[in-house]
């Protein structure tokens, strides 16, 4: 069954080529782009399915399966309005069109979702160990997290916006605030329920604050945070498209946003694309961090 899945795939893969590559609609550019997309995305299955953790073959059977659905209703039996729905040689073609621009965007949403993500994890975790084992600290900061943590970040986000000096300081205070309280309380569940028997064990070995926070309290938190990651990607990735679609002048959200006022939908689909493209990218990236670089969680 799983060969014939695989075997699927191939197939579905390959009527995609030929759809880019055979000129259907001569007034509709693109075919060689949408080929290389398609390609990108095989290779990225067939690199997978490789390792020990290998892609969903139904999943990557259903892509490939929108797309032929998307290039039939669109390019070789229109049965769509083309400016509500373009075709996907269309809108690959952005891809290259647009390409300073997209760059740009990512670069520039790169920068300040590493500023946000860093600045919540380097100050959630130490934070969460330490009001983890001290219970007076414990019972002020926990009870406000679980508080902050059901406030929806898009509720003062304008605000934010409008007070902070600039664009790109409120939106990295956006993502801290919306990442930082769900880290600090999962560290501080996490250490507060440390097992009995590593609590005497502690005790016993009198080991000193330093060593007991890089060797006993950091290795015992961070598998369980870097699992999390995957959750708090998605996290900072929606309040980031949300504050850069309210004042940026550049970025992933900006790039929709400002297409989507021109109702210019073939941009704005490329657009969403290429966020799905960069998170699925950054997953794979976590995925491979949380293998080689927590070893000792196995």
């Amino acid at each position: 069954m799983k060969m014939i899945c695989d075997w699927l795939v191939h197939v579905l893969y390959g009527a995609l080529l030929v759809m880019g590559i055979v000129p259907v609609n001569n007034e509709v550019p693109g075919g060689a782009a949408f080929a290389c997309m398609v390609t990108a995305a095989e290779a990225i299955y067939l690199i997978r399915r490789k390792g020990e953790k290998r892609a969903n073959s139904d999943l990557m059977a259903g892509f490939y399966a929108v797309l032929i659905l998307w290039e039939l209703v669109t390019d070789w039996i229109p049965a769509v309005n083309p400016i509500l729905l373009p075709s996907p040689r269309a809108v690959f073609q952005v891809f290259i069109n647009q390409r300073s621009l997209m760059i740009k965007g990512v670069y520039s949403s790169f920068q300040l979702l590493l500023a946000g993500f860093g600045a919540a994890f380097f100050l959630g975790i130490p934070l969460g160990i330490l009001s983890g084992r001290v219970r007076r600290m414990r019972g002020f900061l926990l009870p406000a997290a679980k508080i902050a943590c059901c406030i929806p970040p898009i509720i003062y986000t304008p605000y934010v916006v409008a007070v902070m000096p600039s664009f790109r300081s409120a939106s990295v205070f956006v993502m801290v605030m919306g990442l930082f309280w769900p880290v600090f309380m999962n560290v501080v569940l996490m250490v507060s329920s440390l097992p009995q028997t590593m609590e005497d064990t502690i005790k016993s070995m009198r080991v000193g604050k330093w060593d007991l926070f890089t060797e006993i309290y950091l290795p015992y938190v961070i598998p369980g945070v870097v699992k999390s990651l995957h959750i708090s990607l998605s996290t900072s990735f929606m309040l980031l498209t949300m504050a850069e679609m309210m004042g940026a002048s550049s970025g992933l959200g900006y790039f929709i946003k400002n297409f989507a006022d021109y109702g210019n939908y073939t941009c704005v689909l490329a657009g969403i694309i290429l966020t799905a493209a960069v998170i699925l990218l950054l997953n794979l990236f976590l995925d491979f961090l949380e293998e080689k670089c927590i070893r000792w969680n196995r």
